[in-house]
């Protein structure tokens, strides 16, 4: 996972009309450090993670998402990444050896009919083959609350492991920033 810095925002103030005051994005962390009612800075997080991962995400409505389209990324041009890596404390289920040669057999089959399928159709209906394990690129930005929330419904052990470990890692990320969540 990538932590993009914080983007740099604007607050403006509007108690004198004819002069805005802006704050950098330095300024606005230590006021949300001093009053987290402030929620000032926006975070912006960039993840690869897997398609599934990525429709658990976009169901936070508070947060705004920018995600990499299947409709248009031509993957018989590139090569198709499927995520496949856990860590072990986040799920013992994907330790069995013969289950994981299944899987990665189907991840082969897909690839190849993908690109059977691309050279007569367009990525937009070539794409309906691709499973949730494919690599995707998500920028997600977000007010403190909206993190806060995020990791409050998704760290919990009933999320899904690769949801838990992204935030997992939110979480830890602002932490280290100095906000208590």
């Amino acid at each position: 996972f990538i932590f993009s810095k914080i983007q740099n925002q604007n607050l403006y103030n509007y108690k004198i009309r004819e002069k805005v005051n802006f704050i950098n994005s330095e300024e606005q962390l230590k006021l949300t450090l001093q009053n987290p009612d402030l929620d000032l800075p926006l975070f912006i997080f960039t993840f690869i993670v897997d398609r599934g991962v990525t429709h658990e995400i976009v169901r936070h409505r508070t947060l705004s998402i920018s995600q990499e389209s299947t409709r248009y990324v031509k993957y018989n041009k590139k090569e198709i990444e499927f995520i496949n890596e856990l860590p072990k404390e986040y799920s013992s289920e994907l330790t069995n050896i013969a289950d994981f040669s299944v899987w990665t057999f189907m991840l082969e089959k897909i690839e190849q009919t993908y690109n059977a399928l691309m050279t007569n159709w367009s990525a937009q209906y070539s794409r309906s083959i691709l499973p949730n394990a494919l690599a995707s690129k998500i920028v997600v930005s977000g007010r403190l609350s909206s993190w806060t929330n995020f990791v409050r419904l998704r760290s919990s052990q009933q999320s899904h492991p690769q949801i838990r470990l992204v935030s997992d890692f939110v979480g830890n990320t602002l932490t280290n920033l100095g906000f208590k969540l």
